[in-house]
């Protein structure tokens, strides 16, 4: 399988020297130029001297799998699995980038948001996860949401095959050790029609408790959608310690 790769290199970059690599990972339908045209993530890149790796990814929910019932799929290698297995290895060994985990970061938005949880959650490689309006509680999404019908046409119907939907959920208890120690930074627009902000809420939960060593930052910003000017003011605040 191929698919597009759009890389961006900070400002003065060097093959001599060693940067700190964050993968972004756009929403569904949308498209890596979205981040070029609608935020100032290439200005934090040259602040604090990241290289950006943005995926081509279409209309991908970050999957695990695919099913006989899938439609469309993306490519042909389910999404989480191509950014862990494909995409990580081809910058580290393309660019001057460092291969600590300390020095790794996802952040995606929407169904990207997911996907940044998703694949940090299986490929242990990031010290920083960023989701911005993500969906992480899948069996808890209205039937009738575009956001529920998106996985559906992946995983075949939620009544049928329930448990495809719990393999790839956010917030599965076995998997909640795989983030310790990783600093989650999440955001949600409480105006968010789209996904709910009830996800950011069940999120918080699950990361929350005593059970968890994940090293959590929330923002619910009340007056806020599902759209560009938040997702650039939320990348701006979850990149500012970094």
């Amino acid at each position: 399988h191929r698919a597009k790769v759009l890389v961006y290199l900070p400002r003065g970059y060097s093959s001599q020297k060693r940067y700190r690599l964050l993968i972004a990972l756009h929403g569904w339908g949308h498209a890596p130029e979205d981040f070029r045209q609608h935020t100032s993530l290439a200005a934090h890149a040259d602040r604090q001297g990241l290289v950006l790796v943005l995926p081509e990814m279409g209309k991908t929910v970050y999957e695990t799998r695919f099913y006989p019932e899938t439609r469309g799929r993306w490519g042909a290698i389910p999404g989480a699995r191509w950014i862990g297995e494909v995409v990580l290895p081809f910058a580290r060994e393309r660019f001057a980038v460092s291969k600590d985990k300390a020095d790794t970061a996802i952040l995606g938005y929407s169904t990207g948001g997911r996907g940044a949880v998703v694949v940090a959650q299986r490929y242990r490689e990031f010290s920083r996860v960023i989701s911005l309006s993500g969906t992480y509680a899948l069996l808890e999404l209205p039937a009738a949401l575009g956001e529920s019908k998106i996985h559906a046409a992946v995983f075949g119907d939620l009544v049928k095959h329930a448990e495809r939907w719990r393999l790839d959920d956010g917030v599965r208890p076995d998997l909640r050790a795989a983030l310790d120690g990783v600093q989650l930074v999440l955001a949600h627009g409480g105006q968010d029609k789209v996904v709910p902000p009830s996800q950011l809420e069940v999120m918080e939960r699950f990361l929350g408790g005593e059970r968890s060593g994940a090293k959590l930052s929330t923002r619910l910003e009340e007056k806020a959608g599902h759209d560009w000017p938040f997702w650039d003011r939320a990348m701006a605040w979850a990149l500012e310690d970094w």
